[in-house]
């Protein structure tokens, strides 16, 4: 009996030999049955693709985008200085001169460094926890037969717990912080 196991179509070879047929034909299919519940995508083999950099690269420029456009002033200092004297904030001309100057001024070396360095690693960072997390998460190979099976349950439980009160709760906690900071202002 010959099945490919993993993605990339590697076979694995099971052979079954008896003295009954009939024995060697129910271990062979059950043998079968195992090896298609296990087969799973591999960890190592997903991470070794050069493409998978890619995406973090991605999420980086995204993120740089975003936090330029958040951090860099939307209107120009000439049109802030005339929406402040529109609103009477601005009277005196000596005033405005200093608001223009002041709304000129370049950012700070740390802002300028801290919006372009922050979003470029910080997916760099989740991907490494993620490479590191994922194979001892999702295990890729299990061994489910016979007295592996009780620590295999009990594995995917703590597992099953890991996600239901450890993420589960992140992100009910991040949703509800979000609720209230737009409800609030």
């Amino acid at each position: 009996m010959e099945r490919s196991t993993r993605r990339d179509g590697t076979p694995s070879l099971v052979s079954v030999v008896g003295d009954s047929r009939d024995a060697v034909f129910v271990a062979a299919a059950d043998v079968d049955e195992r090896v298609k519940k296990t087969v799973r995508t591999a960890w190592p083999y997903f991470l070794s693709r050069p493409a998978i950099f890619v995406l973090p690269m991605a999420v980086g420029l995204v993120l740089i985008w975003l936090v330029t456009s958040f951090v860099s002033p939307s209107l120009s200092a000439v049109d802030q200085l005339e929406a402040a004297y529109r609103a009477g904030h601005i009277t005196n001309p000596i005033e405005a001169m200093i608001f223009l100057e002041r709304r000129k001024a370049s950012p700070s070396f740390l802002n300028s460094a801290i919006s372009l360095w922050v979003p470029l690693l910080l997916p760099y960072a989740v991907f490494a926890g993620v490479a590191y997390l994922a194979p001892r998460l999702f295990r890729s190979y299990v061994f489910y037969w016979g007295d592996a099976i009780a620590l295999h349950d009990k594995w995917a439980s703590s597992v099953k717990i890991f996600w239901t009160i450890i993420v589960l709760g992140m992100l009910v906690s991040i949703a509800g912080g979000l609720i209230l900071h737009i409800f609030v202002h």
